[in-house]
């Protein structure tokens, strides 16, 4: 049986930040050699000089990396949101896809933030686990907007989102233990000092942004997909997109193969747009009870070609999920 585990946007949400954490300490490693005085490889081919002062640079240089992180997390959260407005299974109605987009603005001709357009998508998360996660990412975003001057109250003033500090040190004994010793109390004086996010607290940002991210997709399925009807109908239109987007050339191709080729690469198409065989080890969305039956792929993949392209030619995302 195959289920779903995320929106095809937010498996590109994960691609995009990838493992930051990984990333994050890679450099980590690197500048320290730099900070200890080991120079650079004799054979790495750039323009550099030793720093006369090793240590001074190399935390300029991690200062650049937290800001850039900032920015980097701030626009796959935006990506997020515009992408999954496209996606047009989903349970969402004219309105709200044009505020995700930002295709219109507040009553008050503001902008629409990034909390804004994910609380449009009125998902009622009420794990304080995740309504945490909401306000450091409403962190995250504030500090990358004071860095690019949009920050800034009228006094120039740094500010923070409302209420959050509230909320945050509230919760500051579960979010050490959550976020390995983070500590929100130390985060508000670097923010409100103009400085730049420290390792522990990019590392806390942008896990608890993908966090939430992730939970906020999962309601999302679960609201939009009810019946296996909707499951099947997403299936056919990830397998249409894979192999018939312009010609029918490639799904010719699979159909040269016996059928076991073609249900090997039908099974890999769906796991690559986020199907996933749900098992009790497995934390899924939606309910065992609506995945697709055990002989989906095979029916489909012992089918003439002509037939199969027919199937997905008939296929009408947009009336799914209603």
């Amino acid at each position: 049986m195959f289920t779903l585990s995320r929106t095809p946007t937010f498996r590109d949400f994960q691609r995009r930040l990838g493992n930051c954490t990984f990333h994050i300490n890679a450099a980590y490693v690197g500048l320290e050699w730099i900070a200890r005085g080991q120079g650079k490889p004799d054979d790495l081919r750039i323009n550099w000089d030793v720093p006369k002062k090793p240590r001074e640079a190399v935390d300029q240089a991690r200062q650049l990396i937290h800001s850039a992180m900032l920015g980097h997390v701030h626009d796959a959260l935006d990506s997020y949101l515009r992408q999954v407005a496209d996606v047009p299974w989903t349970h969402l109605s004219s309105n709200q896809r044009d505020i995700l987009r930002k295709s219109i603005t507040r009553p008050g001709k503001g902008a629409y933030s990034i909390a804004d357009r994910f609380t449009e998508l009125k998902l009622e998360l009420t794990d304080k686990a995740q309504l945490v996660d909401f306000e450091l990412m409403r962190v995250l975003v504030a500090w990358r907007n004071q860095h690019v001057h949009e920050g800034l109250n009228e006094a120039g003033e740094f500010r923070l989102p409302d209420g959050a500090e509230n909320v945050l040190i509230a919760e500051k004994e579960m979010l050490a233990k959550r976020y390995g010793g983070f500590d929100p109390g130390i985060l508000f004086g670097h923010f409100v000092q103009r400085a730049a996010p420290k390792r522990k607290e990019i590392i806390a940002l942008v896990s608890a942004s993908q966090n939430y991210v992730r939970a906020a997709d999962g309601v999302l399925l679960q609201r939009s997909i009810t019946r296996k009807e909707d499951l099947e109908s997403i299936a056919r239109t990830t397998i249409k997109e894979a192999l018939c987007r312009s010609t029918y050339a490639e799904i010719k191709k699979l159909w040269g193969k016996d059928t076991t080729a073609r249900m090997r690469r039908l099974k890999a198409i769906l796991e690559a747009g986020g199907f996933v065989s749900p098992g009790p080890e497995r934390d899924t969305p939606l309910s065992s009870a609506i995945s697709l039956s055990t002989e989906f792929i095979e029916r489909f993949a012992g089918r003439p070609v002509q037939q199969a392209i027919e199937i997905l030619n008939s296929v009408e995302s947009a009336n799914v999920a209603r």
